[in-house]
């Protein structure tokens, strides 16, 4: 690479990983249940780093910034 790191890309290995009620139940920000199935439902289990550094930023419902997600009231 570039800068001399090597990079390797890591994927949770829980049998729940990819359970939204699951993830719904563990999740403890408040994200709800329609935001997990939208983030599950735009994940790519094959990315390469080249497809990292070419991709952008994300303008997903629930990006609010580059580096905080949108948490919905619990009101």
């Amino acid at each position: 690479m570039l800068h001399g790191y090597d990079v390797s890309i890591e994927y949770a290995g829980t049998p729940w990983s990819f359970d939204v009620d699951e993830l719904v139940k563990r999740n403890n920000h408040n994200i709800s249940k329609a935001v997990i199935e939208g983030m599950l439902a735009n994940f790519k289990m094959d990315l390469t780093v080249d497809d990292i550094m070419k991709s952008e930023m994300p303008t997903l419902p629930f990006c609010k910034s580059e580096s905080n997600y949108q948490r919905e009231s619990t009101d």
